[in-house]
């Protein structure tokens, strides 16, 4: 929507070339001259107070050349009113300021750099989220609408407390805003393009970090197999981002479920009797069985949700060794050769997941981890 062109209001005829300045920027931006006291403005007025209530109320934004005091007492009694809001800028009058003071979801900071910049002075910005941004996030450029308010309000106070943020689909001008763009996002969809093309990637979970690759695709598969040095009786993991995708993978009865349930999302692996759906490289080759896991870890989540898929995966323990690889350096020094991609997360856990096999009936833990056994313990 085109801005509309502001009033220029000043008091005397010493603010007059300023004005004059200002005008030139904006074609049909009129010079509001206090009558008697000013030679050679477009039009007149009487009453300063009247006159800026009026202006204000009709939408129209204002460039005032006098001290920005004076404006805000003149309008203070329409701003608890409910209604328009037009950018209100204050100008010094020989130039040497340039003041926002009402309208940033109008674009006042905007109007308050434009003319500071034909003045050759900076504009006195003081709203937070421009200042850390560049941009009022709130007051999107011509083609773009913030869709609620409230949450954009809520949205720019959690970026300011630290939060990050993803951008997704076409926006130039928040690409080139100075957001906290979180730097796992762009690396989340790397991963999943390497992934889908038969790669394989080193990945942080709740427990421990793990190796993964796409369900059935043998050459990846092989790859995680000789770099763990693993035999065919090793039970993979399908790395799930819930327990909506069980049914297609796993057979269970209702207690099994609620087992599951119970304990999910966690540090915990599951042995369960798998469905045709499974690719005959990932079972057991004599009971035909798949560990299934349902991690809490965002990176996890983040990497399950882009893919679409589980992930087949293993911890990442290497030959000889029983506990997982934690340090993501020493990770880079042993393996950046051997894997398509390491997604740094910290530190990671020294423990890998707590293994229970559920296929026979009774729980049985086969592997203790970081995840409590003790709800699956049988007594005898």
């Amino acid at each position: 929507m085109t801005r509309p062109a502001p009033a220029i209001v000043i008091l005397g005829n010493g603010s007059l070339a300023t004005a004059r300045s200002i005008q030139q920027l904006y074609p049909g931006a009129l010079i509001h001259g206090l009558d008697e006291r000013v030679v050679g403005a477009d039009r007149t007025y009487r009453e300063f107070g009247a006159t800026l209530r009026e202006l204000y109320q009709q939408d129209t934004p204002i460039i005032a050349l006098c001290a920005a005091g004076i404006v805000i007492r003149t309008l203070a009694p329409l701003l608890l009113e409910k209604g328009a809001e037009p950018p209100v800028l204050a100008v010094a009058e020989d130039g040497s300021a340039v003041v926002p003071l009402l309208g940033g979801l109008a674009g006042v900071n905007v109007l308050a750099r434009e003319v500071a910049a034909a003045l050759d002075v900076s504009a006195a910005i003081t709203t937070s989220g421009e200042l850390r941004f560049g941009t009022c996030l709130l007051n999107p450029p011509s083609g773009y609408a913030l869709g609620d308010l409230e949450l954009g309000k809520r949205f720019v106070s959690e970026l300011l407390a630290g939060e990050s943020v993803r951008i997704e689909g076409a926006a130039p001008w928040l690409v080139q805003a100075q957001l906290p763009e979180n730097p796992q996002a762009r690396l989340i969809k790397q991963a999943v393009e390497i992934i889908r093309a038969g790669g394989v990637v080193i990945y942080p979970t709740d427990s421990s970090y793990a190796i993964g690759c796409q369900i059935g695709d043998k050459n990846a598969v092989e790859r995680v197999r000789r770099l763990r040095e693993l035999d065919k009786n090793h039970n993979f993991a399908l790395i799930c981002s819930d327990l909506s995708q069980l049914g297609l993978f796993a057979k269970v009865d209702t207690g099994t479920f609620r087992l599951l349930k119970a304990h999910t999302p966690g540090p915990y692996t599951f042995i369960l009797n798998a469905t045709r759906e499974v690719p005959r490289l990932l079972l057991h080759p004599k009971k035909r069985t798949i560990g299934l896991r349902v991690p809490e870890h965002p990176i996890a989540l983040a990497l399950l949700a882009e893919l679409g898929e589980p992930l087949m995966s293993v911890s990442l323990i290497m030959p000889g060794e029983s506990e997982p690889l934690y340090d993501p350096y020493e990770m880079r020094q042993l393996l950046e050769k051997h894997v398509d991609l390491i997604i740094d997360g910290g530190y990671g856990g020294n423990k890998a997941s707590t293994v229970i096999n559920l296929a026979d009936g009774e729980p049985e833990v086969v592997r203790v981890g970081c995840g409590d056994p003790t709800p699956f313990m049988v007594e005898a």
